[in-house]
């Protein structure tokens, strides 16, 4: 069974996103927890088998900031904690795929927004560890240790540190 526009219409309004269309792309911008906002992209591959989801943190890495970031990335990508890849593009934007296959079955929709919030929270929860790089000019070690801990305690951490 294809992945059809209607689908995942139904299955977007469902996880409570509001997204902007145009037919086979749906975009939707999320308040973070940590992020000012986590933008999503969905898009449906054309022979209706797949759906590529994408969220990407709305700012981008300094230019002087990115190798530092790609090393954060990796110790990331090294716990295989969770099942999210996180990308940094040639203009600083990092983000984060996955991808939902139907291998010709029925759509899951639970699969689906499993796949979706998985990308959302990690995508938001990686905020607080480039803000450290970035503007806290953290190694990226230990803004790493900052994915593991609460966003109040980071900023009382930062606090410390400048004080």
């Amino acid at each position: 069974m294809a992945i059809t526009r209607e689908i995942m219409e139904k299955s977007i309004k469902e996880l409570g996103l509001t997204v902007t269309t145009d037919g086979q792309t749906f975009v939707s911008s999320t308040p973070g927890r940590y992020a000012p906002a986590v933008n999503t992209i969905i898009t449906i591959d054309e022979d209706g088998t797949a759906a590529t989801v994408m969220a990407a943190l709305t700012e981008t890495a300094a230019p002087e900031k990115r190798a530092t970031i790609c090393e954060l990335l990796n110790l990331v990508h090294g716990q295989n904690l969770w099942n999210v890849r996180f990308h940094l593009d040639e203009t600083g934007r990092v983000f984060s795929v996955g991808k939902v296959q139907t291998w010709g079955r029925p759509f899951n929709q639970v699969q689906f927004g499993d796949i979706v919030f998985t990308l959302l929270v990690t995508t938001d929860r990686l905020y607080p560890c480039l803000e450290a790089v970035q503007k806290g000019n953290r190694t990226a070690e230990e803004a790493f240790e900052l994915f593991f801990l609460s966003h109040g305690q980071a900023t009382k951490d930062d606090e410390k540190s400048q004080a």
